[in-house]
């Protein structure tokens, strides 16, 4: 009888065994799963994130191009249309630089530290200080007066473009010399390729103007970059005669770029030209000053549609 009762404890006994080590698999068959389960959910979120991350930098990407593709058919326009207006034989022999120019180039050298050093004031002045400067005409030059230049024309921009701050910067100043490297009628100052922030260049142009009339201009030109931690400046001082001996535009200009909220860069430009007369064949009135300072001004126009086109292919090569 107790034998009996023994065998069939024994029975429950290995019974309850397998059970328990039933449950004991079933338990870290339970344990895995939900492991994979955690697992995989954490690849699909990452996996969605970085689709999601870039699915928006393709779309940002596309929405450049885009902009991109939209200014240079415009640009091609104007081009088209300036190329027609070109009935005048222009040389294409670079202008040489001589003594005087060396002179001069070392006297806007050693201005353009103190020139600098006045952005903040001069952004100021001209209205570019503000978050959201009022409408602005580069194209329109605006008379002022002070004790110190008397009469001088001040032209003003502001400017978003779409991509990071500080590589437009950088672009946009390889740009400037680039467009000046490649043109056959400008001579850069061989000095400053050993010079990293500094572009000089000696050049001649013809701006036709709406009535038909040709206005032939020389520059001698200094720019300098200036790089701070949260912006990039652009000095400039230039020398412009005009088709009138004796008669001159001497000009200073800025152009502050700095980063925005939006991943853009902020483009803010304040240029002032002072008319300059000397010799007797010089011709000094507020109307010729007036005109030659919009010439000199639109006569840019070629140069800054070439800029920007140039611009658009060094953003799109840097991505």
């Amino acid at each position: 009888m107790l034998r009996e009762q023994q065998t069939l404890l024994n029975a429950k006994l290995n019974e309850l065994r397998m059970k328990h080590t039933q449950v004991d698999v079933l338990d870290r068959l339970t344990w895995q799963a939900q492991v994979n389960v955690a697992q995989q959910l954490k690849w699909q979120a990452r996996a969605s994130q970085e689709m999601t991350a870039r699915l928006h930098a393709e779309s940002q990407q596309r929405q450049i191009r885009l902009k991109i593709e939209r200014r240079a058919a415009v640009i091609q326009t104007l081009q088209e249309i300036f190329d027609m207006q070109q009935s005048t034989n222009v040389s294409t022999a670079p202008c040489k630089w001589s003594a005087d120019d060396i002179k001069l180039y070392d006297t806007f050298q050693s201005q353009l530290a103190a020139s600098y050093s006045q952005t903040g004031a001069v952004l100021q002045e001209c209205g570019l200080a503000v978050e959201k400067p009022a409408h602005t005409d580069f194209y329109s030059p605006v008379a002022r007066r002070d004790v110190v230049r008397n009469i001088y024309f001040e032209s003003t921009s502001a400017f978003s473009i779409p991509s990071k701050y500080p590589a437009t910067a950088n672009v946009m100043f390889d740009a400037m010399r680039q467009t000046h490297r490649r043109s056959p009628q400008r001579n850069l100052d061989k000095m400053d390729e050993y010079r990293p922030d500094t572009i000089a260049v000696k050049f001649e142009t013809y701006h036709h103007w709406e009535e038909g009339k040709v206005v032939s201009q020389s520059f001698i030109l200094v720019m300098r970059r200036f790089v701070e931690s949260d912006r990039t400046v652009f000095v400039w001082r230039s020398l412009i005669e005009g088709e009138f001996a004796g008669t001159y535009l001497d000009e200073t200009g800025w152009t502050v770029l700095q980063p925005t909220s939006s991943d853009s860069t902020d483009v803010r430009t304040c240029m002032r030209s002072v008319p300059m007369h000397g010799g007797r064949q010089a011709v000094s009135t507020t109307a010729s000053d007036a005109f030659f300072a919009k010439a000199v001004v639109r006569s840019s126009e070629p140069s800054s549609l070439q800029l920007a086109q140039l611009m658009g292919q060094l953003l799109l090569d840097s991505k």
